[in-house]
């Protein structure tokens, strides 16, 4: 089970995710698959209404979902790297993936405190490609 803003998501043993709550966003509009993990992010900068969801499906492939009103913008959350990933984390306006190489990946929302900008180090890890290039959204 995981919460974020005014919705809730939960994964059943048979790989399908279940949620609950505010769907003005298109939260609780979970894509079609079977997942192995799902993860529950905040709302629209400032947290909105809505939040969102990211879900790794069997085989890999992360998808999100909600935050519909930003989904357009290069930064939207449900714009997701492609890679092979093994694990999902959603927080705030953004969310970040280990890649099966050991390779961490952020995306989302560029005003979210330097989130995205994963630091290089012995680790391996690295920040896409993308985040370099990101237009900062609108103000509200």
């Amino acid at each position: 089970v995981s919460a974020g803003n005014d919705v809730a998501w939960g994964l059943n043993s048979d790989g399908k995710i279940v949620c609950w709550g505010d769907n003005s966003q298109g939260a609780t509009a979970v894509p079609p698959g079977t997942y192995t993990q799902v993860s529950a992010g905040g709302g629209a900068p400032p947290e909105g209404p809505g939040g969102f969801a990211c879900g790794l499906k069997v085989g890999g492939k992360i998808v999100c979902w909600g935050q519909k009103m930003y989904s357009h913008y290069k930064w939207a959350v449900t714009h997701v790297p492609s890679g092979h990933y093994t694990e999902v984390s959603a927080g705030g306006s953004y969310a970040c993936g280990l890649k099966k190489t050991g390779t961490i990946v952020c995306w989302g929302n560029y005003y979210s405190e330097g989130s995205i900008h994963v630091p290089k180090g012995r680790t391996g890890m690295s920040a896409p490609a993308e985040a370099a290039t990101m237009k900062a959204p609108p103000a509200p």
